[in-house]
């Protein structure tokens, strides 16, 4: 018989995510080989759109994976590789602690890690986190750099952004090359009503895309400075 077990899969953008995108989809094909070939059943899937730096125990699709395994008696959880459950050090031996206290059992489907007590194990398991920690900072800075040289490019060409400013753009995307559907709806929220001429304020807006199942990439209620953006957009 089958032991029951979940997948958990984190993506730090929201372009990763989908369907068709590679980050999702191969994290998703590698953990349900992985519990094939162990002959675990896979019984839902849980995501999170968080980068690195957020906590595993305080993102919002975790929680939900924690709440759905303590109601259903699953114990068993399957994701890709290490830097899909922690890059940290610290925030690793933390969180494996307080799950393997209340009974769960982590697999990585890359084989990358192993989660036992030993110290062999432990030793190992600490030395990836400090290189995943090392991996996400060094990207951070990475894109930093490239958003700085993106922005003083702009500024020397005179572009301008959507607060009117020139050269502040630093390579990140906006909300309407992100999801196109977003905008169109803030927009159509805006409007003028045609019988009071009046429109709708930022914070109404963004309570009502919420309600229609729209938040950014922390999983929150859009901000009424996100609001004012998209509609510029």
């Amino acid at each position: 018989m089958k032991k029951k077990s979940v997948v958990y899969i984190r993506t730090s953008s929201e372009t990763n995510i989908g369907r068709e995108k590679d980050s999702e989809g191969r994290q998703r094909k590698i953990c349900t080989t992985f519990a094939r070939q162990n002959k675990f059943e896979v019984v839902k899937e849980f995501a999170d759109v968080y980068s690195g730096k957020i906590t595993v125990l305080d993102r919002h699709g975790f929680k939900q994976l924690y709440r759905y395994c303590e109601e259903e008696s699953v114990r068993d959880v399957i994701f890709e590789n290490v830097t899909r459950f922690a890059r940290d050090v610290v925030e690793m031996e933390v969180a494996f602690r307080f799950l393997k206290e209340r009974g769960f059992i982590l697999h990585s489907a890359s084989h990358d890690i192993g989660f036992e007590e030993d110290a062999e194990t432990e030793f190992m398991r600490q030395m990836l986190g400090a290189f995943a920690e090392y991996e996400r900072k060094k990207i951070a800075l990475r894109l930093q750099s490239g958003r700085i040289s993106k922005g003083i490019i702009n500024k020397q060409k005179g572009v301008l952004v959507l607060n009117g400013k020139k050269g502040k753009v630093e390579g990140r995307k906006s909300y309407r090359e992100l999801d196109t559907e977003l905008v169109a709806l803030a927009r159509k929220l805006r409007r003028k009503n045609w019988k009071t001429g009046k429109r709708r304020s930022l914070q109404v807006i963004a309570d009502m895309l919420h309600e229609s199942g729209y938040c950014n990439s922390n999983g929150n209620p859009y901000g009424t400075g996100e609001i004012s953006r998209m509609l510029k957009q």
